[in-house]
């Protein structure tokens, strides 16, 4: 998958390179670069597919971007993952997520508020009659937790992995999704 973006903002933004609301200035800085191009976006996959004697196919897929952590084409991990029938286990978008609502735009970040989170996983999906299906997903917890607040360190802390439910159903000419997520995130300020 190949694309090139040109990016070009009329008015001075705090992230020249992404659309990132977020970053958007309250007053006009002079001396931004208003205009980029960019491949970042631009993938590179391997998928390998295999029969077993029983007619069900192991998959394996590996994805990699230009989004690396550098702001420069550095490749940059986006699937990591094996799957047998319906278990799925590896680096992939999260149980979460409602990978068919994404819309195809310019901006890498995506609308405000969708959920694009990708993290270590095993899944189980599950086909249920009248084009349905349920999956049950294990995922790497992580935090949002600051490492500091006030000047003290705080410690993040999450006992077990997120445990993801999620339930899809077709209908007409969509979707309709509901996923939930159960997890224990803490946090511990200085020494405790």
């Amino acid at each position: 998958y190949a694309r090139v973006d040109l990016i070009h903002d009329f008015q001075p933004i705090g992230n020249h390179d992404e659309f990132v609301v977020s970053s958007i200035p309250v007053t006009v800085t002079a001396g931004f670069n208003n205009s980029e191009v960019q491949a970042r976006q631009t993938r590179f996959n391997f998928e390998m597919r295999r029969s077993t004697p029983r007619g069900t196919d192991v998959r394996a897929l590996f994805e990699f971007d230009f989004f690396g952590s550098s702001g420069d084409t550095t490749p940059n991990l986006r699937q990591a993952y094996g799957q047998y029938l319906n278990v799925l286990g590896g680096f992939t978008t999260t149980t979460f997520e409602d990978g068919d609502a994404k819309p195809d735009l310019l901006d890498h970040e995506g609308p405000p508020a969708r959920i694009s989170v990708r993290q270590a996983q095993f899944r189980y999906t599950m086909r249920v009659p009248r084009r349905q299906s349920l999956a049950i997903g294990s995922e790497q917890p992580k935090s949002d937790i600051p490492s500091s607040v006030n000047g003290e360190s705080v410690t993040a802390f999450s006992p077990w992995p997120d445990t993801i439910v999620r339930y899809h159903v077709l209908v007409g000419r969509g979707h309709v999704q509901v996923s939930g997520i159960l997890r224990r995130i803490a946090g511990f300020v200085g020494t405790g």
